[in-house]
C-alpha cells in the first residue's frame, strides 16, 4: 500500500503538468535537430558550395521549411486519496483469590475496534499555449545568426542543450 504526505501529493499535482510541458518542448527541439540533419544531407552540395549566396539560399530553405512548434491545449490532473485509520482497544481485568486449597479467578475482558476513512480529492487544470514558434524566431530570440554551414552546427548544439 502506497502512502504519501499531503505536501508531496499537492506538489506533484501542480508540478507534473508543468514538467510535461518542459519535456514536450525538449522533444520539439529534438525534432528540429533531426529536421536540420535531414535537410543538411539533402542540401549537402549547396552547403559545401564556395558561393556564399548558394550556401545562404540552402540555409534559408532549412529555416523556412522546418515545422513550426505550436503548444496549445489543456492538461487536467486529478488525484483521489483514501485516508484510513483503524483503532483497536483491548482492556482486561483479572482478579484472583486463593484460600488454602480453594482457588477462585475472575476475568473481565473488553475489546473495541473502530475504523474511519476519509476521501480527499484534488484536481488542477492548466491551459497551456506558447502561440507558435518557428525556428527562425527561436534563432532570433537566442541572439544567433545563421549565415554559414558552421552556424548550423552551433544551432544544433544550442537546440540540444
Amino acid at each position: 500500500m502506497a502512502s504519501a504526505d499531503l505536501t508531496t501529493v499537492f506538489s506533484e499535482l501542480f508540478k507534473a503538468p508543468l514538467e510535461a510541458v518542459v519535456e514536450a518542448d525538449k522533444k520539439y527541439r529534438e525534432s528540429w535537430i533531426k529536421w536540420i540533419e535531414m535537410k543538411r544531407k539533402l542540401l549537402e552540395s549547396q552547403l559545401k558550395d564556395q558561393s556564399k549566396d548558394v550556401q545562404k539560399k540552402a540555409i534559408d530553405i532549412i529555416l523556412d521549411t522546418i515545422p513550426i512548434i505550436n503548444i496549445d491545449g489543456s492538461i487536467n490532473v486529478a488525484i483521489t486519496m483514501r485516508i484510513s485509520e483503524v483503532r483497536k482497544k483491548k482492556t482486561g481485568v483479572d482478579f484472583g483469590l486463593q484460600l488454602a486449597p480453594i482457588h477462585a479467578n475472575i476475568s473481565f475482558t473488553s475489546s473495541t475496534e473502530s475504523s474511519q476513512e476519509s476521501v480527499l480529492q484534488a484536481s488542477t487544470r492548466f491551459a497551456i499555449s506558447n502561440n507558435s514558434t518557428s525556428l527562425r524566431e527561436y534563432v532570433q530570440d537566442h541572439g544567433l545568426t545563421i549565415q554559414s554551414p558552421a552556424d548550423l552546427d552551433t544551432l544544433v548544439k544550442k537546440l540540444g542543450e
